[in-house]
């Protein structure tokens, strides 16, 4: 019970619609410093583990260019010791019955170390997971591999267009 319980705390777990498993995404935040969380997005009866292409997109930045009316460019960057993710929430979708493009949005919380060598918390950070799903002959959505993108913003970067 004591294991469940701990697992719980550290799961975010948000069906496209409510009281279904059909499509769902899992987000598990390990409990270590050093550490990245495991995604998993559910379809159907597949599971599709996008924690690697996570931790490749994600990036502490050193410096921004402020653009007006964009989203700010970062100049310098770096990966980050660590990351949580939380808030997790479908954010888009679109869809002709036949193909379904959703997206995935959630806070960051990054450790970065600075010039110093010291541990810096940055919390203003999303992530925005964009996906296709195709309606297969059997009735079941399948994923197509090849349309997942993950794109790492500032909060005040992604308009939600």
């Amino acid at each position: 019970v004591r294991v469940a319980l701990m697992l719980q705390h550290k799961t975010y777990n948000t069906p496209l619609l409510p009281w279904t498993e059909q499509i769902s995404a899992t987000i598990i935040n390990p409990d270590v410093d050093t550490s990245y969380p495991d995604i998993l997005i559910y379809i159907e009866d597949q599971v599709f583990d996008i924690s690697q292409q996570f931790k490749d997109t994600v990036f502490c930045p050193k410096f921004f260019i402020p653009i007006p009316f964009l989203p700010d460019i970062p100049l310098s960057t770096k990966k980050p010791v660590s990351t949580l993710a939380h808030n997790v929430h479908w954010s888009k979708l679109s869809t002709d019955g036949r193909t379904a493009l959703l997206s995935i949005r959630a806070d960051l919380a990054h450790k970065c170390k600075d010039s110093d060598d010291k541990s810096v918390r940055s919390q203003d950070f999303l992530i925005q997971i964009d996906f296709s799903l195709t309606m297969g002959a059997n009735g079941k959505w399948t994923l197509d591999n090849n349309s997942i993108k993950l794109e790492q913003s500032k909060r005040s970067g992604l308009t939600g267009k």
